[in-house]
């Protein structure tokens, strides 16, 4: 899409009213149900960046929805923020137009770019689904699944990444096998572009298929931190070097998975702590 076209889209916002009127609600759930403590809001830069997450803890990913939330409380309207939702949460019927309402875009390469080039901070996780419903013996991994655009999108607009990482929201529910072949068997991959079918332990359906966000999360202590932003390549050539790019790569993934371990290792027992 032409860079004119993508000017002349509409910018999804988020409805500050309707957020003020449900803030009570998610500041008991931040600060009560999953006790979240989310630091680091001086590594933010002056500039807007594109902001690479980890999540978990199945297609909610509710330390996602934490991250948002206690970056809205922290900023309020001088510091908007777009998040990315798979786009089947997003077309789903009342959750999706809520999650609209609350600026969520599609991670779309034509979309991420209309937003950065516009000014906004956006986030994505280049997980995806691999990170989100990742096995629960792996809670504490960070899952990008090899997935490098985000790199190329950030050295092409001039923006340096903000990493953020949490730890614990995989808790949320037990997530007991991926499903990868189960989920060829069923054309997860074609139907919901997804490699997995997930089986998960949740309340209150037990073990089951999870392919909706259908479960009640269980209270799961949130621990999130924002790191120091990484500059890149004012080249932007650069992005085009396979080289540069797998080297980026691998720094953020190496920072971002010492930052999660150094979460984890925050908890007094195996799960809620």
């Amino acid at each position: 899409m032409s860079a004119q076209k993508l000017a002349d889209r509409p910018l999804v916002t988020t409805d500050f009213e309707s957020l003020a009127n449900q803030q009570p609600y998610w500041d008991w759930v931040m600060d009560r149900y999953f006790r979240l403590e989310m630091t680091g809001f001086e590594n933010v830069p002056d500039e807007n960046c594109l902001i690479i997450g980890n999540h978990g803890g199945g297609a909610i990913a509710w330390d996602a929805w934490m991250m948002f939330f206690g970056w809205m409380r922290h900023f309020g309207e001088s510091r908007p923020v777009n998040f990315t939702a798979h786009d089947v949460l997003t077309t789903l019927p009342k959750l999706g137009p809520y999650l609209k309402s609350m600026g969520i875009i599609s991670p779309t390469k034509e979309t991420l770019n209309q937003y950065l080039q516009a000014g906004r901070d956006t986030v994505i996780f280049p997980g995806g689904v691999d990170d989100a419903m990742r096995a629960w013996k792996r809670r504490d991994e960070v899952v990008f699944a090899g997935r490098k655009g985000f790199i190329r999108l950030a050295i092409r607009n001039q923006k340096p990444i903000l990493p953020i990482t949490t730890a614990g929201g995989h808790d949320c529910e037990f997530i007991l096998s991926e499903g990868r072949g189960l989920a060829k068997l069923l054309r997860f991959p074609q139907l919901l572009r997804s490699d997995v079918a997930p089986i998960t332990f949740s309340v209150p359906f037990g073990v089951s298929l999870e392919v909706l966000p259908w479960h009640l999360p269980l209270p799961a202590k949130i621990r999130t931190e924002i790191l120091e932003p990484m500059e890149l390549d004012k080249d932007c050539d650069r992005a085009d070097d396979n080289e540069y790019v797998d080297y980026i790569y691998n720094e953020l993934l190496s920072s971002m998975q010492a930052n999660v371990n150094k979460l984890a290792s925050k908890r007094r027992f195996p799960v809620f702590s």
